[in-house]
């Protein structure tokens, strides 16, 4: 079994600078105390699925996890490719595309892009990249 961690991104700092300024917002006003414990969990949600995204690479499947959810298993059987994606986006960023089944794709920000690539194909021979 082997995990990787999500690459942390620009638009990953962007969310967090937002939720930051977002709650200093609510808090500041004066309202029930449920809205501002919603907000705060509303914003801990969110920013669980920007720093907290795991993958893992075990019992022939990638496994994505975002936080305390799981998000996404993928056969590794079914994956046909990877490909990386160099797009200098403001939020996007550097990245890669698995593309599985016929028409599928997801796109990931493994931290450690060669060792995750290298992980997939050991367990895989017949992904293209």
């Amino acid at each position: 079994m082997k995990k990787f961690s999500k690459k942390i991104t620009k638009g990953d700092w962007f969310r967090l600078v937002l939720s930051v300024a977002y709650i200093a917002l609510f808090f500041q006003e004066e309202g029930p105390w449920y809205f501002n414990v919603f907000i705060s969990l509303f914003v801990i949600i969110a920013l669980s699925q920007s720093f907290g995204i795991k993958y893992k690479v075990a019992d022939g499947k990638l496994m994505v996890t975002m936080g305390p959810f799981k998000a996404k298993e993928v056969n590794l059987n079914d994956i046909n490719a990877l490909t990386v994606i160099e797009n200098h986006a403001m939020f996007g960023g550097h990245h890669l595309e698995v593309k599985y089944n016929t028409y599928d794709t997801l796109k990931i920000y493994p931290s450690k892009e060669q060792d995750f690539i290298e992980a997939l194909k050991g367990k895989n021979v017949s992904i293209a990249v």
